[in-house]
């Protein structure tokens, strides 16, 4: 099987160990030469003449182009440069994150493998044994952290079509892996339940006043850690979102995104609270921390708690979703604009995920229609 229509040639054959190669040939752009190779590997002579047809002709204009990827370039060297232009390029815990994903979940399965060599059934492969994979919490990943594997893995080989000739990023080939979103709605409390919990934090006086933060003014973990004694305005009744503390390496950065610099208003109790906790830390600068604790500690109080009072268990974000969605119930005067502001969202859209109707809601739904319901029978019955 052979190709007439351009400067190089290909055929499919069998190998000795059953399986099937691609052999091909190309003009070399250095020696103006022919040089011959194959691709190898295919389990199914159908296969081999698949990538042949779609993927072989785009693999050949690169080839013969002067700046040609080096076929013996390994994933493990890809990423290594991969990293080392992120660091340059990226915050130092979005690098962490995506060395800890490559470590575990991409280097295992493709380390020595070539990176012109992987092909969307490889990708496949990959998926599915990472779909199946038990995480350290006894269960399958979830379809959130599926999606951002994958998009970890895409973004490493984009990364080679832009600056290494790569011809195509195999995983745009095959169907995408995980959700977006999450399936599950992230668990919240209402006010009544917050209210119970916050009542046995109150011999905990740092933690209490951090609770209080998360859940009336909605900021974010980072954004609590990094709050000052100078953010806190007690004349304005605001908090200021400058920076935003890194629990990963354990000092200031910055805020998620541009539109998470922000001035937020909290309500007055809560300005009276903050006033009364800040004169309680004795020779507290401008510059010093708030709350001085950690990821770890906080959400060890939030267990602690949430156990002594019988609450259903939220993450510290949970604090986040529950001051959105009580805003959205309970509040009339808030727009969806006004809340992505005033949480710092980019897109209101992303506001609308963390938006949760309350149990209670559906209820006094259905009696507002059964008013409605009984008002038009009623019209009827009087004709």
């Amino acid at each position: 099987m052979s190709n007439k229509k351009s400067s190089y040639s290909s055929s499919v054959s069998k190998t000795s160990d059953g399986k099937y190669r691609v052999n091909f040939s190309y003009i070399s752009p250095d020696t103006h030469e022919r040089k011959r190779t194959s691709k190898r590997g295919f389990d199914k002579q159908k296969d081999a003449i698949a990538w042949m047809k779609n993927d072989l002709q785009a693999l050949i204009k690169q080839l013969e182009h002067k700046e040609t990827l080096d076929e013996n370039l390994t994933m493990a060297e890809l990423i290594e440069l991969y990293m080392k232009d992120a660091k340059i390029r990226k915050e130092e815990t979005t690098c962490l994150t995506k060395a800890h994903i490559i470590e575990t979940k991409i280097l295992p399965h493709f380390k020595n493998t070539k990176v012109y060599d992987i092909s969307a059934k490889d990708v496949r492969n990959w998926q599915n044994t990472m779909m199946t994979e038990i995480g350290k919490n006894g269960k399958p990943y979830s379809p959130t952290y599926l999606r951002s594997i994958s998009n970890q893995l895409s973004a490493i080989l984009n990364y080679a079509v832009t600056f290494h000739n790569l011809p195509f990023n195999p995983v745009l080939r095959v169907e995408r892996m995980g959700k977006k979103n999450p399936e599950e709605e992230q668990p919240i409390w209402t006010l009544e339940e917050y209210q119970r919990f916050s009542e046995v934090m109150q011999d905990k006086p740092m933690f209490f006043y951090a609770f209080e933060v998360l859940y009336w003014s909605g900021l974010r973990l980072g954004e609590l850690l990094g709050l000052t004694k100078d953010d806190v305005s007690i004349e304005e009744g605001t908090l200021k979102v400058a920076r935003s503390y890194k629990t990963q390496v354990h000092k200031d950065g910055k805020t998620k995104t541009v539109t998470s610099k922000r001035t937020v208003h909290i309500p007055q109790n809560l300005v009276d609270e903050l006033a009364e906790y800040m004169e309680t830390l004795y020779g507290l600068s401008g510059t010093d921390k708030l709350f001085p604790t950690s990821k770890t500690t906080l959400h060890k109080r939030l267990k602690e708690g949430a156990n002594q009072v019988g609450l259903e268990k939220i993450t510290i974000h949970g604090f986040r979703h529950s001051h959105i969605s009580m805003i959205m119930n309970d509040v009339q005067c808030a727009s969806v604009m006004d809340i992505a502001k005033r949480a710092g969202h980019k897109k209101p859209s992303t506001t609308m995920i963390y938006t949760h109707r309350y149990k209670s809601k559906d209820e006094m739904i259905a009696n507002e229609l059964n008013k409605l319901m009984m008002g038009e029978r009623g019209n009827v019955s009087e004709e």
